[in-house]
């Protein structure tokens, strides 16, 4: 086999989410807009429903986008994701199909903050009224296989799939992205408690 530079398996990536986006843009105009849900991001944050898995190149992708974001939102979400990945270590659930959690990508304000570089899950998913607006489950299945041929191709072993906030958790514990914001949390915590109480005497 035939091992590909990590970039090379990026701009592979990139072409496999814009097929599946293609594939599935036909349903998804049968979907609800997402822009006029009564609740924004509920499906992206509902613990009982979330269990979307990457691989490690997805979690590459991903981190290069969050490292992006201003400093306070990135801060905010890398402090998000890292607690997340604690909670699902924690509970050392081995049956990744009944592992959900509340997807610490997701912001308020902006959304899904890697929505460009989303999951193939993620971008199949839409809320269809009708069950045969759905597109193909074969749509997702084929991306999936895909996406773990290519880990193969780039890391030359089998890539086992993670929860996102496992599966960054991993890529950076190689990285300063969470040790910044670790170190900026723990700076703001120690200039509050360092702050001169006012002489009420």
């Amino acid at each position: 086999m035939k091992f590909l530079p990590e970039t090379t398996g990026i701009e592979l990536l990139a072409r496999a989410r814009i097929a599946l986006r293609s594939s599935v843009s036909v349903n998804e105009v049968k979907a609800k807009d997402c822009g006029a849900c009564e609740t924004r991001g509920s499906c992206c944050t509902d613990i009982h429903f979330v269990n979307v898995r990457i691989t490690k190149l997805e979690a590459k992708v991903m981190t290069t986008w969050v490292s992006t974001l201003p400093t306070k939102i990135r801060n905010q979400v890398v402090n998000r994701v890292v607690e997340t990945a604690r909670e699902l270590m924690r509970v050392g659930n081995s049956d990744r199909e009944t592992e959900f959690y509340s997807c610490p990508l997701f912001h308020e304000d902006l959304g899904c903050i890697v929505h460009d570089v989303k999951p193939g899950a993620c971008i199949h998913h839409a809320c269809y009224e009708r069950k045969e607006d759905l597109p193909p489950a074969g749509f997702l299945e084929e991306y999936e296989e895909e996406i773990v041929a290519l880990n193969r191709r780039v890391y030359g072993k089998e890539v086992v799939a993670q929860s996102i906030p496992i599966a960054l958790s991993r890529v950076w514990e190689s990285s300063n992205l969470s040790k910044s914001a670790s170190d900026d949390c723990d700076g703001k915590q120690q200039a509050k408690e360092n702050r001169v109480k006012p002489n009420r005497n």
